[in-house]
């Protein structure tokens, strides 16, 4: 069993944050969760400690085309080269949103015991044709050497910065040499060959995901409390905060 006080999804996509968030196991919303990253961007935007990342300046709103020719807007940090691939369009509000998922993202790396995840993802890793022209684009975020060094060196940078005792798991396609592993780091090698054919559509990875944290027992110290029905209506209605 794997418990901890927080856990933390690090990229490359979102497929970890939407596991987390099926399992309950999601406590807040956190920079990366909707990003698509090179375990090297996410190290340097940790270094430098996410100053402007997330400003108007360095991020430009782009658009894509699906097959069908339907657009598809996100937003890019051409600081570090990560994606906001649920962002429509930037403004000064989302700064603010970001700000402050950068603070939660800080307090939580203090918590007594922590888990970061990294989904080591190659491209391809869609599952349908209908996404074909997103994987081309995605490529370019994940054409990179010594991704898993790059990991170790977060791990690491972040055990010796926060107060927690941080932990690393890596999901990863590609294998890795056993010389090239570390003791204290958690890996699941996902076979991408037989993982694909368990989702129907893109979001392959986010049930093998899913189904590798439920296999490890990966568990929160402390379970979230899901709210009732009348709680929900509540924060609707604006008689109570979320």
């Amino acid at each position: 069993m794997m418990k901890y006080d927080t856990i933390i999804p690090i990229g490359a996509n979102c497929r970890v944050a939407q596991a987390l968030r099926d399992l309950d196991l999601r406590q807040e919303a956190l920079p990366l969760d909707w990003t698509l990253n090179s375990a090297q961007a996410v190290l340097a935007v940790f270094k430098n400690d996410f100053n402007d990342f997330f400003s108007l300046s360095n991020c430009q709103n782009k658009i894509s085309f699906t097959q069908k020719g339907k657009e598809s807007p996100w937003v890019l940090n051409t600081q570090y080269q990560i994606g906001l691939m649920h962002e429509h369009h930037w403004s000064q509000e989302r700064v603010a949103t970001y700000q402050k998922r950068i603070i939660a993202l800080q307090q939580s790396l203090n918590a007594d015991k922590v888990l970061l995840i990294r989904w080591d993802m190659k491209a391809p890793f869609h599952n349908d044709n209908t996404h074909e022209e997103h994987e081309k684009r995605d490529a370019d975020f994940f054409n990179q050497q010594d991704s898993i060094t790059h990991c170790y060196e977060l791990k690491d940078f972040c055990n010796n910065k926060y107060q927690g005792n941080i932990d690393l798991l890596i999901f990863h396609a590609d294998e890795i040499k056993e010389q090239d592993k570390r003791p204290d780091v958690f890996y699941h090698f996902i076979d991408f060959e037989s993982a694909k054919i368990k989702g129907k559509t893109k979001e392959w990875d986010r049930t093998v995901i899913k189904e590798a944290l439920v296999e490890r027992k990966v568990q929160l110290n402390s379970p979230m409390i899901k709210p009732s029905t009348l709680d929900k209506f509540k924060v609707f209605l604006g008689l109570k905060k979320t």
